[in-house]
């Protein structure tokens, strides 16, 4: 049903599985009969409230994009502590301010998601993408070049990176 369809989305950008219980809200009882689109809408707002809470990026709280077209504030990673040349896998949300080129990460798997804002076109060799429709993940290879251009102001998203082979 819908339901489980949102998790496995939640599931699929690395989001433990055991935190499938704090969506049940999403169906009601036992995951009920509801509207896609209002689901796929209350999940976005799930992590949207997200954003809005630990990613405020306050002074010192976020760090400057690897590739310099904003900020980005890291959820989680593993192993924990690991850096950008280490991690197996790494959950973030990014605040995009300004056109560029995405940073290459050789042998990494790469989901996008737009949770706000006007969005980005992604052209990469070979295939582009609007990221303009909120909460419908994108994925990329991060061994593919990849230029942003700004849709309008400011967008915010959610990121997954994963070795791959890993995971």
């Amino acid at each position: 049903n819908a339901f489980l369809r949102h998790v496995n989305l939640i599931a699929g950008f690395g989001i433990a599985p055991d935190t499938a219980p704090l969506l049940t809200d999403l169906g009601g009882a036992e995951g009920g009969d509801f509207d896609d689109l209002l689901a796929r809408q209350r999940v976005g707002d799930l992590l949207q409230d997200a954003f809005d809470e630990i990613g405020g990026f306050v002074a010192g709280q976020a760090d400057l994009l690897v590739d310099g077209l904003g900020q980005t504030r890291e959820l989680a990673c593993w192993p924990p502590g690991a850096d950008m040349n280490s991690f197996e896998w790494r959950v973030s949300l990014a605040t995009v301010d300004r056109p560029g080129p995405f940073s290459a990460f050789p042998a990494i798997d790469r989901q996008i998601m737009l949770l706000g804002g006007d969005g980005l076109h992604l052209r990469s060799p070979g295939w582009e993408h609007r990221l303009e429709q909120r909460w419908q993940p994108f994925v990329f290879s991060g061994d593919d070049a990849v230029d942003g251009a700004m849709l309008g102001g400011t967008s915010k998203d959610f990121n997954l990176m994963q070795r791959r082979g890993l995971w």
